[in-house]
């Protein structure tokens, strides 16, 4: 909305409370010390970070604004809210129902809406003239002056409306006076024999001043105050209950005290005997106490729009809720004289009272403004038509606000901690997401002490492409998210050798079914034959995961199919490979007589390899493929994910893997005769404790007797890892799976086997560093990955690194 003079008859008397002689207030007279520079703290706090240390930053390019892609807006629903609303304090969740006669869900819908209109309309005032802008609900509306504008407000999500908004009409109506440091913190000075109370606002950083400071409304500053005047702590038990003077809190910096020519804030260096905090106070929902309940830690500034809700947190009145009603106009307020001072407002009907003025106004948990004035008198109650008014922090128009008024002084916020994707071949970037990140927010990366600066896109997603002179050697690397010069996030480090990048290809199918025809077409090309073929339920793993290292033996394809049927792709695939023998693994639960049937005239045999229960198909399998073997593995049979790796290596090294009931406390007599019967003198573990008891390890050790050993690692991924590593040294092929589904890596374990190749279990969305640093070490110069998106997404297909 262009800022302009109001026309309307309003009348505004600030809200800084006066509550008499200094005498009144406190039995005890304090006398100020002599006045001196204003305070400073000793040492900077852990939360700011000392400039005289910042690397130094190759700034990039500044961008413009006429190409910079514009931010999306959606209008959120409240049923997506319902998981934080749950997690909102009680006592936050009773004020949105007083105030704003909300649920938890439609506050916080109302709230994303607010601040993505905050960033989306200042976005959009880059680029055009915006006239105005408001929610309607949860959608947003912009107006502007075209049919043009109007397109390009619409590409955003957000509703045009061609034209100037109607400003709602407030004529006649007369707006009177209203240890740790948190925001809405009372605080009082004397002035001319009197005691006049504010609130604290936010907390910051000036740039010039070692010291922190916090802001209030420049109006709590009085021309008769004595000289070196000094701020004190207003002591008081709840919200608006009356207050005795405390330790000095700080003292104005009086040159930084704005009040007229369209601004209203000052700014206060904090005494030495506070931490300030990121916080503001929320009196317990209420009028309680101000640490009573949960304190909102402030993660950035908004601008918002008409519509948007908003709270505040004040000495008298506490934390109350209301709506903008409108943002950014010129209007007089009056100082104590009576004389008028113009001042750019947004009004709303949070309820405020003489005290308030400085109060801290949030949407959400961003910073929105300073309480100024209102018409709200002697409570809260029965005033439908009250109103108040806040300086803002921000504008999108450039009117006056804070940020502009004193452009030094900067907000303290929380920053969340980035995530980082570590790059990992040649061409990767450092890349991750910063939570939470809006407009202001900047991810700096630095590479061997140089600096980065990063602007998050709107979904937080940033990105460095490495310079060409850092790709190769080993360099050490941090990351940190930042909101502007003083807030910072914890500091992430961590260093990157790249590699060259292998070749990846993908074996994929519409379903599990067509993915293990894609891996024996790959593994028999066309002309090739097979002398037996294996066949398995796609409907289940136990019987095919003892299947992988015995077609591997059989020079055989691992083949699947529903249970009651013979999928004609898979008949046609058994005629192709022109088979001599079919292996069937399971009984008829797994693959029916109706299936067999139709195998027959496919083949001159078919054998059905089954036992009355997983583990004793299992035995089966490998007697029947191996006969004897010096070294079997063994895995639990309650899941899939140890096996499928140990059964890709147990197959490289033509060996069989047995599965037995992992959880009990000992091997079973059918499992110790087995491995008698096998000659088996090494058994090896796949997984740790919690898949194959310990017992059952201790007992085939002793009663096999065999010797055994286990690989296992903290969860599948490492076990995957710690499996791989025993049985490979060298191998230029890596196949990759999900580890979170079997279908892919039972076929794929054959194919992988039969190239004496490793097959990892990976998460779908990012490959595990260890996984990584083998493709190196094996010096592997192709990667497969088996199945299709669903499987393993892109960012498995770039080889993109875990965190892990």
């Amino acid at each position: 909305m262009r800022n302009r003079i109001s026309t309307l008859a309003v009348t505004m008397l600030v809200i800084a409370g006066v509550l008499g002689t200094a005498g009144a207030v406190s039995a005890e007279t304090i006398e100020p010390p002599v006045p001196a520079e204003t305070p400073t703290t000793a040492e900077p706090t852990p939360e700011q970070i000392d400039p005289e240390v910042e690397p130094e930053v190759v700034a990039p390019d500044p961008a413009d604004p006429a190409t910079t892609e514009l931010p999306r807006f959606t209008a959120p629903a409240p049923a997506d809210f319902a998981a934080r609303a749950a997690e909102l304090p009680a006592d936050l969740g009773a004020a949105v129902a007083r105030d704003l006669d909300s649920t938890p869900e439609e506050y916080l819908a109302r709230t994303d809406a607010a601040l993505q209109a905050g960033v989306v309309v200042e976005a959009l005032s880059a680029r055009v003239d915006v006239l105005g802008s408001r929610l309607d609900g949860t959608q947003l509306v912009v107006n502007v002056a075209d049919e043009e504008a109007a397109a390009l407000v619409e590409s955003t999500g957000a509703t045009a409306e061609v034209g100037a908004p109607a400003v709602p009409d407030y004529s006649g109506v007369r707006l009177e006076a209203m240890a740790d440091l948190l925001g809405g913190q009372a605080f009082q000075f004397l002035a001319a024999g009197a005691t006049h109370v504010c609130s604290t606002g936010f907390v910051g950083r000036y740039g010039p001043y070692p010291q922190v400071q916090f802001i209030t409304s420049g109006h709590c500053i009085e021309p008769d105050r004595q000289t070196g005047t000094y701020y004190y702590e207003s002591k008081q038990a709840r919200a608006g209950s009356a207050p005795s003077r405390g330790s000095i809190i700080g003292a104005p910096i009086e040159s930084l005290f704005r009040f007229g020519a369209g601004a209203d804030v000052g700014v206060v260096g904090v005494s030495d005997e506070w931490t300030p905090t990121k916080k503001v106070g929320t009196w317990g929902g209420s009028q309680g106490a101000l640490t009573d309940g949960n304190p909102i830690t402030l993660t950035d500034m908004a601008t918002g729009v008409v519509g948007s809700p908003v709270c505040k947190s004040g000495r008298t009145t506490g934390w109350t809720c209301g709506t903008i009603l409108v943002m950014n106009e010129s209007y007089p307020v009056y100082n104590r004289s009576g004389t008028p001072q113009y001042v750019n407002l947004s009004l709303t009907d949070v309820c405020m009272l003489p005290g308030d003025s400085g109060s801290s106004a949030l949407i959400g948990s961003a910073a929105f403004g300073l309480g100024t004035a209102g018409t709200f008198t002697d409570s809260c109650s029965n005033q439908p038509d009250a109103i108040t008014a806040f300086f803002p922090m921000v504008t999108s128009n450039g009117s006056k606000s804070v940020s502009n008024t004193v452009p030094d002084w900067e907000l303290s916020v929380a920053v969340t901690m980035p995530t980082v994707v570590r790059p990992s071949f040649v061409g990767d970037a450092i890349r991750g997401t910063l939570p939470g990140a809006g407009p202001r927010h900047r991810v700096l990366v630095t590479i061997d002490g140089n600096g980065y600066y990063v602007t998050p896109n709107a979904s937080g997603a940033w990105s460095l492409p490495i310079p060409a002179a850092l790709q190769s050697g080993r360099h050490t690397f941090t990351v940190a998210g930042r909101w502007g010069s003083f807030s910072s996030s914890s500091v992430i480090s961590d260093s990157y050798q790249l590699r060259a990048r292998p070749a990846v290809e993908r074996v994929d199918g519409a379903n599990r079914y067509t993915v293990a025809l894609t891996i024996s077409q790959r593994a028999y090309p066309a002309g090739s034959t097979a002398p037996t073929v294996y066949l398995a339920t796609g409907d289940n793993y136990p019987d095919a995961l003892s299947a992988v290292p015995a077609a591997v033996k059989g020079n055989a394809p691992l083949l699947l199919t529903p249970t009651a049927r013979l999928l004609p792709d898979v008949a046609a695939e058994i005629r192709r490979l022109k088979p001599a023998k079919i292996v069937v693994v399971g009984g008829p639960a797994s693959i029916s007589e109706a299936v067999i049937a139709e195998l027959r005239p496919l083949a001159a045999t078919v054998d059905r390899l089954s036992g009355s229960d997983r583990y004793e198909a299992s035995r089966a399998v490998a007697r029947y493929a191996f006969g004897t073997s010096a070294r079997s593995y063994v895995a639990t049979g309650t899941n899939f994910p140890d096996a499928l790796s140990a059964g890709s290596a147990a197959g490289s090294s033509g060996v069989p893997i047995t599965l037995v009931y992992g959880p009990t406390a000992t091997a079973d007599a059918a499992s110790i005769s087995h491995f008698r019967t096998l000659k088996t003198s090494r058994i090896t573990i796949a997984g740790g404790p919690n898949s194959v008891s310990t017992g059952v390890g201790t007992a085939l050790r002793d009663k096999v007797p065999a010797a055994v050993d286990r690989l296992s690692g903290t969860d599948r991924f490492t076990a995957s890892l710690a499996i791989n590593r025993a049985a490979y040294s060298a191998s230029s092929v890596v196949y990759l799976a999900t580890g979170f589904n079997y279908p892919d890596a039972l076929a794929g374990g054959v194919l992988a086997a039969k190239g004496k190749a490793p097959l990892y279990m990976v998460p779908t969305d990012c490959v595990p560093r260890g996984v990584i640093d083998d493709i190196s070490t094996l010096k592997a110069t192709k990667v497969v990955l088996l199945g299709g998106q669903n499987s393993l997404n892109a960012s498995v297909g770039s080889l993109s690194a875990c965190s892990f």
